[in-house]
């Protein structure tokens, strides 16, 4: 008789026990799924920043203020104009933090010495949207992580070109894409994947610079808070790697709402800027 209770209690333990391996599983699961990709109402936070194209991905600081910057290699990043309040600069410029994550910095930071503008601003002391545009220089010597995570890796620019634009046979409107960048709607400090698609794209043919190609705009329904100016704009390709996504355009702004981000175009005549300035 107390055998048979034993078994009886010892069933009902076991029973317990399993529901409760379970469900710690369960909770371990969802757990590791959100430090890995924690889904924010602002854009999905990415911790591992040295996959795709949040290895690229910095946050810079200067002048009191933040942005996001791009890094064309180890010592040359690409960013808005804005952020260095449209002027060409030399000598302590701010700090960069490549691939931060929360108070993570496994590359490190490096100083800025020099900042370039693809067009100084005019007597209203701006740029148009489409020229919203900067280099960032770093000091060297570079940290020994920064330069092991970013040897031999670049962000792949083609430069857009007019068969791409809204009216080309190859128009890029309704493709989607995604942005990465610093928030400040998710605490400033950490990496996060905004997606969308391209509502408009257009090349300037007005002004008087020489060819085509030159500077343009790109509108998409990404939403984009203070912080997130300079991020980069990458289109989705279907081979389901991230660092084979186009760079195309660097954000400038977005509406009251933070909604509707708008970039600068990476044209084939910005990218023969970025590399003519590249170290």
């Amino acid at each position: 008789m107390l055998y048979e209770q034993l078994q009886k209690n010892t069933s009902k333990g076991d029973k317990s026990m399993k529901k409760l391996c379970i469900s710690m599983l369960i909770s371990l699961f969802v757990l590791g799924g959100l430090l890995s990709s924690s889904i924010w109402a602002n854009g999905i936070i990415n911790t591992n920043t040295t996959e795709g194209n949040h290895l690229f991905t910095a946050k810079f600081e200067g002048n009191g203020k933040f942005c996001t910057a791009v890094a064309i290699n180890s010592s040359t990043y690409l960013t808005a104009a804005h952020c260095v309040d449209y002027e060409n600069k030399q000598g302590n410029i701010g700090k960069i933090y490549p691939a931060l994550s929360g108070i993570s910095t496994q590359l490190d930071s490096v100083n800025v010495s020099t900042a370039v503008v693809y067009e100084k601003a005019d007597s209203s002391g701006q740029v148009r949207k489409a020229k919203d545009l900067a280099i960032l220089k770093v000091k060297e010597p570079l940290p020994l992580s920064l330069e092991h995570y970013l040897k031999g890796r670049n962000p792949k620019i083609v430069g857009v070109e007019s068969d791409r634009t809204e009216k080309g046979n190859n128009s890029l409107v309704n493709k989607p894409v995604y942005s990465i960048g610093y928030s400040s709607s998710n605490g400033n400090n950490y990496s996060t994947k905004f997606d969308g698609n391209i509502s408009s794209i257009y090349i300037d043919s007005t002004s008087n610079e020489a060819g085509y190609n030159k500077s343009g705009l790109i509108t998409t329904d990404i939403k984009a808070a203070p912080g997130q100016s300079g991020s980069g704009l990458f289109l989705k390709d279907d081979d389901n790697n991230d660092q084979n996504d186009e760079l195309i355009g660097i954000l400038s702004t977005s509406n009251n709402n933070n909604e509707n981000a708008t970039f600068a175009l990476i044209t084939t005549k910005v990218k023969a800027w970025i590399e003519e300035n590249s170290n």
